[in-house]
């Protein structure tokens, strides 16, 4: 949790290390690999849709022409143009066809044959929250750091009745740009049950409001107040002399608990770091489930000691795994640390256990067709999620605040996923975690225009470029909510 608060309290512990992230599953469309230049070729001069169409009257609010949009839609990878109409797609493909939504009214941007994505979707933060808590931000000052990293969509975790109203509050305002779905805390991150609480806040998923209440999140096991994750093997001066990390919950618990908010029609976040927390969930959720569909989407955040025999067990129980990056920059600084507590758990747990740490690769490889989320776990100043995506893909990190680089362990560098795979992660993996696939997360003829615009195409850049590129463009509902210098004045 590099979130302000969060990262004063790793540096002044020096706390454990986690990581990030991957796929695709039913629901979802299947992945696809990086569009060929022949694909793109094929799309700009031999427009698969039709050339005329009736409009009878019906013209686009705004067009985008000369881009490279990368859809995340199997049936058209790619496009050169975008017309929004009413904040959503009105019709996506060649220039030509596209240009036929021109109306008099209509605004047209050249893009100058830059990259077009989904918005990032942010599965897992806490960027309201926490400025709601420290007062050091305003939300109005965490949206536009959010936007500015191409952010379109975000859901935040451990939302407690002492921060709700103020959200909710933001949004009936009229303010809140980034749609954001709220977590109700269950229990608090040192152990302590907040009760029922969450019962005045009903569920809400739909997605037409900027501002939703999907699920619960529950805590299953240590990360802060000096409380360890909840291991297999013990931790030698373990704090408050529990060798073996601290579990919140008992499972039987925890499966009362999921019961419970099951019920009444909440998705359950389940915060599992430690193998024996995962563990637990694991067999909690199995419990719970019987065997039936997992048509809540109950989820399992940052998971970051997977155990080799574990890593199948997601997929066969439906399970949503929402992951973080390689975080190579606090295993760094764990390293040098001697002797803190969190060291002693990444040197007690020793190499057998360095495959189990964020292992993203193996768990896509374990499960067909896993939906596998994203999250920053970030509040405010940490990395954006371009920084993230470099993480995936090269193993290393950037640092929060001054950007400067950590280069992971070599034993970490067999779990780096594809470019494309950790696009697919932050984009539809985490709009079907929020129950917004339909919606969100792929670019596609009716879906919102939740989109941003690049300065390079990461799928042809080198892996250490990732990091260099920039958002330029960010658009929510068809609106221009973020312009870089570049389109600063669409932004006026």
């Amino acid at each position: 949790m590099y979130g302000l608060n969060k990262f004063i309290f790793i540096c002044s512990f020096a706390i454990i290390f986690v990581i990030s992230c991957s796929s695709s599953s039913t629901g979802t469309p299947e992945p696809q690999g990086v569009p060929t230049e022949e694909e793109l070729f094929n799309i700009n001069n031999n427009n698969p849709f039709p050339e005329i169409r009736d409009h009878t009257g019906v013209f686009a609010d705004t067009i985008l022409i000369k881009s490279k949009a990368i859809t995340m839609e199997s049936a058209l990878p790619v496009a050169e143009a975008l017309a929004i109409k009413e904040g959503r797609i009105l019709g996506i493909g060649s220039n030509k066809y596209v240009m036929s939504f021109e109306g008099p009214q209509t605004l047209t941007l050249d893009l100058g044959g830059r990259t077009v994505l989904p918005g990032f979707v942010d599965a897992h933060n806490h960027m309201f929250s926490e400025a709601v808590e420290s007062g050091m931000q305003t939300l109005e000052e965490i949206q536009t750091y959010a936007l500015a990293g191409g952010i379109t969509a975000m859901a935040d975790m451990s939302v407690g009745p002492q921060i709700i109203e103020p959200i909710i509050d933001f949004a009936e305002q009229g303010r809140l740009k980034v749609r954001t779905s709220l977590y109700l805390s269950y229990n608090e991150n040192c152990g302590e049950f907040l009760g029922d609480w969450y019962l005045d806040y009903p569920v809400d998923k739909s997605p037409q409001h900027m501002l939703r209440i999907p699920g619960v999140k529950i805590f299953t096991d240590g990360w802060t107040c000096e409380l360890l994750p909840a291991f297999t093997f013990s931790i030698p001066d373990a704090p408050r002399r529990n060798p073996k990390g601290h579990l919140l919950i008992e499972k039987d618990q925890l499966e009362d608990a999921i019961t419970e908010v099951q019920k009444l029609g909440y998705q359950a976040a389940i915060h599992a770091l430690g193998d024996r927390a995962i563990e637990n969930a694991l067999d909690a959720l199995e419990n719970v489930l019987s065997g039936k569909k997992n048509s809540l989407r109950h989820r399992m955040e940052h998971n970051m000691y997977i155990r080799p025999e574990l890593l199948p067990r997601y997929g066969e129980i439906g399970v949503i795994p929402v992951v973080w990056d390689s975080m190579a920059c606090f295993i760094e600084d764990v390293e040098s640390n001697t002797r803190s507590w969190s060291e002693i758990i990444y040197v007690m747990g020793g190499p057998e256990t360095h495959s189990w740490i964020n292992p993203w690769k193996s768990l896509l490889a374990s499960n067909n067709n896993l939906v596998v989320a994203y999250h920053s776990d970030e509040s405010w100043g940490g990395p954006y999620p371009i920084h993230h995506l470099y993480s995936y893909v090269t193993r290393n990190d950037v640092r929060p605040y001054s950007l400067e680089i950590c280069d992971s362990p070599g034993w970490m560098h067999d779990e780096a996923i594809s470019v494309e795979e950790a696009l697919r992660i932050m984009t539809v993996g985490s709009a079907y975690s929020i129950f917004m696939e339909e919606s969100i997360g792929s670019l596609k003829e009716g879906k919102f225009a939740d989109l941003i615009v690049l300065s390079d195409d990461p799928t042809k850049v080198d892996n250490e470029s990732l990091k260099d590129i920039k958002i330029l463009l960010t658009m929510v509902g068809g609106n221009i909510e973020y312009c870089n210098q570049i389109y600063v004045s669409l932004c006026d």
